[in-house]
């Protein structure tokens, strides 16, 4: 009996150190351990058009990745005349008005009308020069505007370009004709 009871005090002994020594090293872990802050920032992407414009001549058209990841970026060129008060005309752009622009190195023409960047575009770089100079066309009582709407789409997955735009991602990573 004493040696069963020698047994029940030496294993009460070990359960109560061990006991305090996981309470003291968690105690210890909590008063030591410094708090870590994850912050998470989404991508977004961004786009503006910088250009040149003395009011008859738009030179020297770029869009910008104002975004904060990589992005493909694609163009809208759409030519309106415009009323002497602003307003939208109804007189239709013809031919003759607005010739189709040339496809300048670094861009492809999409099925879709969009004009492609080929390469992705890096966050606060420039594309390649969309249009280099078009003097704008003359008519009576209008006033000729030609509006350039950038947009872009992330870079990364490539399927989400393909699935969005109707475009090619090539291995490479450059973009490939096509449009919706």
């Amino acid at each position: 009996m004493k040696r069963y009871r020698k047994i029940l005090l030496v294993l009460s002994a070990a359960a109560v150190i061990l006991f305090s020594v996981n309470l003291l090293t968690s105690a210890w872990l909590v008063d030591s351990t410094q708090e870590e802050i994850n912050t998470f920032i989404p991508g977004t992407v961004t786009t503006t058009v910088e250009e040149e414009f003395d009011g008859e001549t738009k030179d020297n058209v770029f869009i910008r990745n104002t975004g904060n990841i990589d992005a493909y970026i694609r163009a809208a060129v759409i030519p309106v005349w415009k009323t002497e008060s602003g307003d939208l005309s109804g007189t239709a752009v013809t031919a003759a008005d607005f010739p189709e622009l040339p496809i300048l190195p670094g861009w492809f023409k999409g099925t879709d009308g969009f004009y492609y960047h080929i390469e992705m575009v890096a966050p606060g770089a420039l594309t390649e020069k969309l249009i280099g100079t078009f003097e704008m066309p003359v008519k009576e009582g209008l006033k000729f505007e030609l509006q350039i709407i950038g947009s872009g789409i992330q870079a990364d997955p490539p399927a989400a370009v393909t699935e969005m735009w109707g475009i090619t991602v090539n291995p490479d990573k450059t973009l490939q004709g096509g449009g919706p």
